[in-house]
């Protein structure tokens, strides 16, 4: 489970490269600077996927039976590290929240991001209609967002927009300065490609689709005032 995320967040995190993986095998000399910063912190793992998406390196790896995920930018610097738990490890106010607003719903996977920005709880679970459904809380449980996962290609609302689940295309015209502003200090040379506002109990966000000079594409995630939430990376 990505977060998705990457790791939705208010001011708070970290989803998405869509291009082609390239995975590296292990026995190869590893200069990059991901490999040589996740060497000194794990020194005694040895059964590593690493992939690379744009301009980001993620590592996958278990330990202890644990399934770890790590992202890291181009200088190696940790972006956000995901690590699954079991249920029973959610603070209570998130599986009430689940129970009450998702009853029926089945908790498929649960993992915890830990960021710069803050630490949060992703937790997959898939509704009634059969849908697989993200939701992200804060560290303390309080909800900050839904994700549905899906494959419709959306209709247009009465006045013209595209709707997908929450989401609501826009103009790049119509984003908050604060977005724009960071996109051009943090993402020189990239292009915006597509952004859409999203409204959830918890406020309304902004998601903005950029592509690299390479081609390569991700989202970045804001909330209402513009402030940076998260980077969604996925397979």
């Amino acid at each position: 489970m990505k977060i998705t995320a990457l790791l939705i967040i208010t001011g708070l995190l970290l989803y998405s490269c869509n291009g082609p993986n390239k995975e590296k095998p292990q026995d190869q000399d590893q200069t990059n600077p991901a490999e040589t910063n996740f060497k000194s912190q794990y020194p005694d793992v040895t059964d590593v996927t690493w992939e690379q998406e744009g301009e980001f390196t993620e590592a996958e790896f278990e330990q202890n039976g644990i399934e770890i995920s790590i992202l890291y930018d181009a200088d190696g610097n940790v972006i956000e590290t995901e690590t699954e738990i079991d249920v029973n490890q959610l603070p209570e106010i998130i599986t009430t929240y689940i129970s009450e607003n998702y009853s029926g719903s089945e908790i498929e996977e649960v993992e915890k991001i830990e960021s710069a920005k803050g630490n949060f709880f992703e937790v997959e679970i898939e509704n009634e209609n059969d849908q697989e459904v993200e939701l992200l809380f804060d560290a303390v449980g309080n909800f900050v967002k839904e994700i549905i996962e899906t494959d419709d290609e959306g209709e247009e609302d009465d006045e013209g927009e595209v709707e997908e689940g929450n989401e609501v295309e826009i103009e790049i015209s119509e984003l908050p300065d604060g977005v724009t502003d960071y996109i051009n200090q943090n993402y020189a040379g990239y292009t915006i490609t597509e952004a859409e506002k999203e409204t959830v109990e918890e406020g309304l966000f902004y998601e903005v689709e950029l592509q690299s000079p390479d081609g390569e594409e991700l989202d970045l995630i804001f909330d209402s005032e513009g402030n940076f939430v998260e980077i969604e990376v996925e397979d």
